[in-house]
């Protein structure tokens, strides 16, 4: 971490400040987030200033509170306080450490290793939670371990419904369905697109508009569930293709697509439903882990 300018260390109590003299060697900025308060807070505050430290933080503050919340007070564990850091909800924890996550910027986060450092339950709380805010804002996430060194924790693999993640097999399987959509699809709805029901004096034509969000479902929706051209385009040649198809001109002229307005409409729609589709930048997947996730901590009442 030698490069780094910015990093945020959060740690449960007051006290608890071993990591502090080695992030400030690097010679970058440092907020201290600290989880509780000991007997003598404004102590310890002073404590770290007087080691550098400029930018100190209790959880729960209005500078480390998530939006709109009330402030509060997170007690120590076993303290007799009736807002425990270990009974407060999880999912409030890790929102106030996002908080100043957001609010700061970090290049780094540290924190306490697995174990909470010296095994207490508001230690593993707090790694827990600050590893829960890190992996949802996307910011690296190191654990101080007792030997004074920093080790980078990477967040679990998420399972991907990306095109680009899938095996061979299954982008052949996947093609060829699409393929197989395409064709059903645009033999089907050429077929129908003139259908039309009288509504008082007015002609709707509902197999034209079914056709048209037909189209956009199926070559639209391939590209939005797996954020690739490939299944899309694969889907689109054939429904294209199968419209050719059944409109070829016969001896008497093609009857399937008429020239007239609906078939001119037609014509044009799923031509321009593929181009806008194929034609637009690849969408981002949403981050999936989710902050309200509660895992159990040895020890405490919450398992």
């Amino acid at each position: 971490m030698n490069s780094v300018q910015r990093v945020l260390l959060v740690h449960a109590h007051s006290g608890d400040a071993d990591s502090v003299p080695a992030l400030l060697a690097d010679g970058g900025e440092l907020t201290v987030l600290t989880g509780t308060r000991g007997a003598d807070p404004q102590a310890f505050t002073d404590r770290l200033r007087a080691l550098g430290v400029t930018d100190h933080r209790y959880l729960g503050d209005e500078n480390a509170r998530w939006t709109d919340r009330p402030a509060r007070r997170y007690e120590e564990s076993g303290s007799g306080g009736a807002e425990t850091l270990l009974e407060a909800p999880f999912g409030e924890v890790t929102s106030d450490i996002a908080s100043v996550i957001s609010g700061l910027q970090p290049q780094v986060v540290v924190s306490v290793n697995e174990a909470g450092g010296d095994g207490h339950p508001d230690g593993i709380r707090v790694h827990q939670a600050t590893r829960r805010a890190t992996e949802v804002l996307r910011v690296p996430f190191y654990a101080a371990e007792p030997d004074g060194s920093f080790r980078r924790v990477r967040p679990p693999e998420r399972e991907s419904s990306s095109w680009r993640d899938q095996t061979l097999f299954t982008k052949i399987s996947g093609v060829l369905f699409s393929v197989l959509l395409g064709g059903i699809g645009g033999l089907l709805m050429t077929a129908i697109h003139q259908s039309s029901v009288l509504v008082g004096d007015v002609q709707v034509p509902w197999g034209l508009v079914l056709a048209v969000l037909s189209s956009i479902a199926l070559i639209a929706g391939l590209r939005i569930t797996f954020d690739s051209r490939v299944l899309s385009a694969a889907a689109a040649a054939a429904f294209l293709g199968a419209m050719a198809f059944i409109a070829s001109p016969t001896a008497g002229g093609s009857v399937v697509i008429p020239n007239n307005v609906w078939g001119l409409i037609w014509t044009i729609a799923p031509v321009a439903v593929t181009t806008l589709t194929l034609a637009w930048p690849r969408l981002r997947p949403a981050v999936a882990t989710r902050i309200e996730a509660e895992p159990a901590v040895k020890g405490s009442s919450i398992q």
